[in-house]
């Protein structure tokens, strides 16, 4: 289906259009409403491309399976062996597709004379953005595995592009909250109760995830990450850790992107000398 078909133009764009903005959203949550792009990116693909949609998924399963060992092991052996069979695995495919015809070409072999997927090279190097940008710390693993594949298969910019990061696709999701007039206050840790560490996430889940959304959007949208003190505590702030060290004189201080900076420290004045007069 092209951009500029009658079917897209006069059929397939309203219809999803009016679909989502009549598809409710219970208590501010958008999940209907992803889901309905979601369908809706797999059949604008589909009409096109009926059997290589399967492919688009089956990258899709494998970005995600990965993702989750990345984080697990992230700066770990394991966690690096895990990104680069992530990384074969999505550029496999494309340069099987684009590559294995001009290889028999000059071996003198016959061709396979394989049709090009539409828009391989695009949905390829989507997933690669997600995998890179968590292997980097600079987004959480996405445990849903559809929320993954609307990212991936977004029909907007499936077979043209632009090719985005993980991490402005997930400003833009916290944005809509925004634009419901909610703001996203608290990210709560769950509390700790008996039978309940099997739903339980490590606390450092939660501080990747704050970090992640800090210096790639507005102030607004970043919740505060707390947890509940034991024994009646109340609520305790835990933020990304952006002091390096610290001397009497200035603050080594890292930004979002990891760049360190040093601050210096102003002095403090003598009162006295703020008066006008000195005074040992």
């Amino acid at each position: 289906m092209l951009f500029s078909s009658i079917t897209f133009l006069y059929g397939f764009l309203p219809l999803t259009l009016a679909l989502y903005f009549i598809i409710p959203t219970p208590k501010g949550s958008p999940a209907f409403r992803n889901m309905l792009l979601l369908g809706a990116s797999l059949v604008f693909y589909a009409w096109g491309e009926p059997v290589y949609v399967l492919l688009m998924l089956g990258q899709c399963f494998a970005a995600w399976a990965f993702g989750l060992g990345i984080e697990k092991w992230r700066g770990r052996r394991a966690g690096k062996l895990l990104f680069a069979l992530s990384c074969c695995a999505s550029l496999s495919a494309l340069l099987f597709f684009k590559y294995t015809d001009f290889v028999l070409t000059n071996l003198r072999l016959s061709p396979l004379r394989l049709a090009l997927p539409i828009g391989i090279s695009f949905y390829t190097f989507q997933v690669m953005s997600y995998t890179i940008d968590l292997h980097r710390g600079k987004v959480p693993a996405q445990r849903n595995f559809f929320t993954l594949m609307t990212y991936v298969t977004l029909f907007p910019q499936l077979i043209a592009g632009p090719i985005v990061r993980y991490a402005d696709v997930m400003k833009a999701l916290v944005h809509r909250l925004l634009q419901m007039r909610v703001r996203p206050y608290y990210l709560y840790q769950m509390d700790l109760i008996t039978g309940g560490s099997h739903f339980k996430v490590d606390v450092r889940k939660g501080v990747e995830i704050i970090r992640a959304l800090r210096g790639h959007t507005t102030g607004y949208a970043v919740p505060q990450y707390v947890v509940d003190g034991p024994g009646g505590g109340g609520k305790i702030p835990l933020n990304p850790n952006y002091i390096v060290a610290k001397t009497d004189d200035r603050f080594v201080l890292r930004n979002y992107r990891g760049d360190i900076y040093e601050y210096p420290e102003p002095s403090p004045e003598p009162v006295a000398l703020r008066h006008g007069r000195w005074k040992d």
